[in-house]
């Protein structure tokens, strides 16, 4: 709660088990589904209420990076739903088969792109395009710490452990940066909302923050162990690390120079 130079946890917004959720911070509402159902629900600060039109026994769920389109996987079918209308009116727009069970999935904001992370062979996880028809392989490698498109568009960023790429259907697959560049044990990688700079955790407790169009690189550092780059309300704003005994950990570029930042533990917790 609060803007990211100034605040706070709040409290639990639903202590119903859950298998899985995505949380859409613009919209202010998380995907979640429902332990042993995989029915899929609407977590708000309201309260909860099942996705309307959308059959239960989901298996994972990806929400997009401004929150008004999602997909939901079936194990059973071996295929996605993709829902536009997020979060007032939801609707199924279209059913795609995968080319296996994905660990990860991402979504464009209007529902028109599918990307999924899917393991064929042992230690390897190949990344599939769905924008049209059958699944188009794009990459593979040992593991892909996060996949998202750009806010607002089709561009995918597709993050391994030494580098991260930017895949456009009609520029094809291109390298953004790798160890070359001081990049690696990547964790997360995410866009800003004007999809000029791209935005990389790594291990090391660095975040690489990469403009597209001067192709120049800045490094900041936080006094943490960065475990992925989660999407906050902002242009580009986003999450470090997970809940635990330390602060949470914030990285803001919405301001005139990207920097760093703690958020405080509630009243009882302790930083």
């Amino acid at each position: 709660m609060g803007i990211p130079a100034a605040s706070q946890l709040g409290g639990t917004l639903d202590g119903t088990p859950l298998s899985a959720v995505a949380i859409a911070s613009g919209q202010a509402y998380g995907l979640a589904l429902e332990n042993g159902t995989g029915a899929a629900l609407l977590v708000t600060q309201s309260g909860r209420q099942p996705v309307a039109g959308v059959r239960a026994g989901a298996q994972l769920a990806a929400v997009s990076p401004l929150g008004t389109a999602a997909a939901l996987y079936y194990g059973d079918t071996g295929k996605a739903s993709i829902l536009t209308g997020l979060p007032d009116a939801p609707q199924v727009l279209r059913e795609i088969t995968l080319d296996g069970a994905p660990s990860a999935m991402a979504v464009s904001d209007d529902g028109a792109a599918l990307a999924a992370a899917i393991s064929l062979a042992a230690n390897e996880s190949t990344v599939f395009s769905y924008s049209a028809g059958a699944g188009q392989a794009l990459l593979s490698d040992r593991r892909f710490p996060s996949l998202e498109f750009v806010p607002g568009g089709t561009t995918l960023v597709m993050a391994t452990q030494d580098a991260v790429y930017l895949y456009q259907s009609h520029q094809g697959l291109q390298l953004l940066t790798d160890q070359r560049d001081g990049v690696a044990n990547v964790v997360g990688a995410a866009a800003s909302g004007d999809g000029k700079r791209v935005f990389i955790g790594m291990q090391s407790g660095q975040v690489a923050v990469r403009d597209l169009a001067a192709s120049t690189q800045t490094l900041l550092t936080c006094s943490c162990q960065p475990a992925g780059m989660w999407r906050l309300r902002g242009k580009a704003v986003f999450r470090l690390n997970e809940l635990g005994a330390g602060p949470l950990w914030v990285v803001d570029g919405d301001g005139a120079a990207p920097r760093i930042l703690f958020v405080a533990m509630p009243a009882g917790g302790s930083l």
